[in-house]
């Protein structure tokens, strides 16, 4: 068993976007790093700050909230910020709205950098997430091999998306979509829940069925890669034994994928596996704890550094190879 987070230090996530700012614009883009914050507990704060809606705060993706992590935020304002000194009130007003946790957990944030850009950050509008992962055991497993850990790995949703009520929420949404005192970026979420879990129906049964990253005859593939859907409106465009799959993982949620269909969100696809980019392995780390926690304690600890494209989990990479136990839950 290895432990992860048992410090937000233990798990750190750098947003790469891959493209450079135009310079100017009407966004203001604001590079944040955030510890014990999600990603909507700060667009809350910048919304409040700068007076805009919710739903006009653009990010490529949520990061973890028990963590510390750093991403690109974009604002449509004409406020002249033009260095992080300058974005210091609204980092103030962002920890200013957020709930801490009973155990005297401390929120933080800070703009590392500011910018401007012509258009609104959307989601999935970056190239890479880099991650270092500190894991702590009593024991480590004595045959962690890098080659290993190299390898593609499901490409499942894991439990930030999933976790908890999540499932459970969004199917009486679907059931009540037209109540109008939902907010668009509810109903986003919603959807996007209810699409990760027929994904992850769909790749937990071919796993059963122990097909690997070669895939099955009738499979989309793009650039090589096998795909599955991410559902909506249009047909799947898997044929033959792909399809057969996929109609037998979704045997009692034939409901749920036609109220997606009428929901409005287009079919997408999703690769079934993805594999971690410049993946390094270090041993013995030093503790960067802000909080207590009795596992920092633990005698043994490695470090995981690795990329991995927009979308895909770390945890679903992690227990790829360990049993994992999640101290921030």
């Amino acid at each position: 068993m290895v432990v992860i987070k048992a410090t937000p230090g233990d798990w750190r996530v750098d947003e790469e976007l891959g493209w450079d700012l135009a310079g100017s614009g009407e966004h203001l883009y604001l590079f944040v790093e955030k510890e014990n914050l999600n990603t909507l507990d700060v667009a809350r704060g910048l919304a409040r700050h700068f007076a805009v809606s919710i739903d006009a705060i653009g990010y490529a993706g949520l990061k973890d909230k028990h963590a510390i992590t750093r991403q690109w935020f974009s604002i449509p304002t004409a406020n002249l910020i033009t260095d992080v000194e300058q974005a210091a009130p609204a980092m103030t007003q962002v920890v200013g709205g957020a709930t801490t946790k009973a155990d005297s957990t401390v929120a933080r944030a800070s703009c590392l950098r500011v910018g401007r850009h012509s258009k609104k950050l959307r989601r999935g509008r970056h190239a890479m997430n880099h991650f270092r992962i500190v894991l702590r055991s009593s024991v480590l497993p004595s045959d962690v091999e890098l080659t290993a850990l190299q390898a593609p790995f499901p490409n499942i949703f894991g439990p930030q998306r999933l976790g908890g009520e999540n499932i459970s929420q969004a199917l009486r949404w679907l059931a009540n979509r037209r109540d109008r005192r939902v907010s668009a970026q509810r109903k986003s979420w919603h959807l996007s829940v209810l699409r990760s879990h027929l994904f992850n129906q769909i790749a937990a049964h071919r796993l059963s069925q122990h097909i690997g990253i070669e895939g099955v005859d009738g499979d989309v593939r793009i650039d090589g890669e096998t795909q599955g859907p991410l559902w909506g409106r249009g047909r799947s465009a898997a044929q033959g034994a792909a399809l057969r799959l996929q109609q037998q993982a979704l045997v009692g949620l034939e409901a749920v994928c036609e109220q997606l269909e009428y929901a409005g969100v287009v079919q997408g696809l999703r690769p079934f596996w993805v594999t971690p980019v410049d993946l390094q392995l270090a041993e013995s780390v030093a503790s960067s704890a802000t909080i207590a926690s009795p596992y920092t304690d633990l005698p043994q600890a490695i470090t995981l550094s690795f990329g991995l494209r927009p979308g895909a989990y770390a945890t679903a990479f992690l227990k790829q190879h360990f049993a994992v136990e999640d101290d921030s839950r």
